[in-house]
């Protein structure tokens, strides 16, 4: 009986310890300020004209962008778009989606102290981390 319940406890605590994994803070995680950025980005983002563009990688797997402080609305009335990822080691996988329809971008990451760089087809993207 000592052992059925030893090996239920251990069971137990196996498995909290794997959940607070699953939950656990990846380095990619908040607020990035963009640094540079080379090819289609740099052109869309002259395109926008913002002095300040900041993403955000929350827990839930969304990527949140904002432009001088404010992030994409449906003022307009259009539909906003909605960017998800997800990451295996330092491989991101990004997908947009708007209108029934997506896109989706793969790329690497790499943080280096309080500088992220993104690559993807050519393209890099450097932000700091935005405290």
């Amino acid at each position: 009986m000592k052992t059925k319940k030893a090996i239920l406890a251990l069971a137990l605590v196996l498995a909290a310890l794997a959940l607070a994994a699953c939950g656990a803070k990846t380095p990619l995680e908040g607020r990035w300020k963009l640094d540079s950025a080379t090819g289609t980005t740099a052109t869309l983002l002259s395109l926008i004209n913002a002095d300040t563009v900041v993403v955000e990688f929350d827990r839930d797997g969304r990527m949140l962008t904002y432009y001088d402080g404010k992030t994409l609305s449906n003022e307009s009335g259009d539909e906003v778009p909605v960017t998800t990822y997800k990451t295996n080691g330092n491989t991101i996988v990004m997908t947009t989606a708007v209108g029934g329809s997506s896109a989706e971008i793969r790329g690497t990451w790499i943080i280096e102290g309080d500088r992220l760089t993104m690559t993807s087809e050519g393209e890099t993207a450097t932000y700091t981390r935005f405290r």
